[in-house]
């Protein structure tokens, strides 16, 4: 195993750093959490696995922002008379998506 002789919580911590870093792409964020799953430590000769179950992540571009200040942000855009019909729409279908995730409510007067 490629973690052999490696401290596992260390290697654990990596891995999860990896898996919440918006620097790294979706797919190796994924592939980090899965690996998680494989990071073991010995103790007085068992082995015991460390199994942590992948949470499904969100992956819209506001990933690490705060999704109140980035729904305030569409928001802003969708009434913005600088900003074309179509953007607007899009900001504000985007918004309204974003209000009912964190939210669970449909975004008032979201209908255009």
């Amino acid at each position: 195993m490629e973690y052999e002789g490696k401290n596992p919580g260390n290697v654990e911590g990596g891995l999860k750093a990896a898996a919440h870093n918006p620097n790294v792409s979706a797919e190796k964020q994924q592939e980090s959490l899965e690996a998680i799953g494989r990071v073991y430590k010995s103790t007085k000769g068992f082995l015991v696995y460390r199994i942590s179950i992948p949470q499904p992540r969100n992956t819209m571009e506001y990933e690490g922002k705060n999704p109140g200040n980035v729904e305030g942000g569409l928001k802003a855009a969708a009434h913005n008379p600088n900003v074309s019909a179509e953007k607007q729409q899009e900001s504000l279908e985007k918004a309204s998506q974003i209000h009912e995730e964190r939210t669970g409510k449909p975004l008032e007067g979201a209908d255009h």
